[in-house]
């Protein structure tokens, strides 16, 4: 039940163990509604079930020891950003999915995460904007962008560092006109997956990217694939 109708700063804050704020509504519409910046967590931080921040919630440079678990919360900034965490280290997995939904940019620019960044069945809308901008993102397991995946305006990953694989199969990126997926100059340890299901309303490109294993595209439906320079199978 906890309920906020201004910004509510955790800047700088160290928590020893969890950080939840499930159930919780934050509300500054225009601004910035929970900013943590720099927040040291040593537990999850939870920002799930029944969780709204109407306005930016912000995790700039936080460092969080385990999980950031989002799955069914929901970011309303339209027109600007939704979520922020440029620059924040992860030491578990990031849970972007699951009826998450973001109205408003998602950043993730120059984020460490140790495990996967999963947005299965998450929903991302930006249009005419950057839906996810990650670009120098450095990924210790796979981003799972498939099944139930829908990105309304540019999903930006370049340069990123992936260990795993890049998941898009049954994923959907929406950007007419413009680049619906971008994954320039990234570095990807397995294979890459654009695989049945796969719809991109937008241009694709892998332009200078490399890709230790496979690229599967069969079954896929997209306008363009921009893939100059691209390096398959090679370490």
């Amino acid at each position: 039940g906890f309920s906020a109708a201004s910004e509510v700063s955790v800047r700088r804050v160290r928590i020893g163990g969890l950080f939840y704020c499930s159930h919780g509504r934050f509300e500054n519409a225009g601004g910035v509604a929970l900013a943590a910046d720099e927040v040291s967590v040593n537990g999850n931080m939870v920002m799930s079930n029944g969780f709204t921040a109407a306005g930016e919630v912000s995790l700039r440079g936080a460092r969080l020891r385990r999980h950031l678990y989002c799955a069914h919360g929901t970011f309303r900034n339209p027109g600007a950003n939704a979520f922020s965490a440029d620059g924040a280290g992860i030491g578990g997995r990031a849970f972007l999915g699951e009826w998450f939904s973001a109205k408003g940019a998602v950043r993730l620019a120059d984020a460490r995460i140790a495990g996967d960044l999963h947005c299965v069945g998450g929903i991302f809308q930006n249009v005419d904007g950057d839906a996810i901008f990650a670009n120098g993102i450095k990924v210790g397991g796979s981003v799972r962008m498939h099944t139930r995946f829908l990105a309304q305006g540019a999903v930006r990953l370049d340069r990123a560092t992936i260990g795993g694989t890049l998941n898009c199969s049954g994923g959907r990126f929406e950007n007419s006109g413009g680049l619906a997926l971008s994954a320039e100059g990234a570095s990807i340890g397995r294979d890459v997956i654009l695989g049945s299901g796969f719809r991109a309303d937008g241009a694709v490109c892998f332009s200078a990217a490399k890709i230790n294993g496979a690229f599967e595209s069969e079954g896929s439906d997209c306008a363009e694939i921009v893939a100059d320079g691209v390096v398959i199978g090679k370490r």
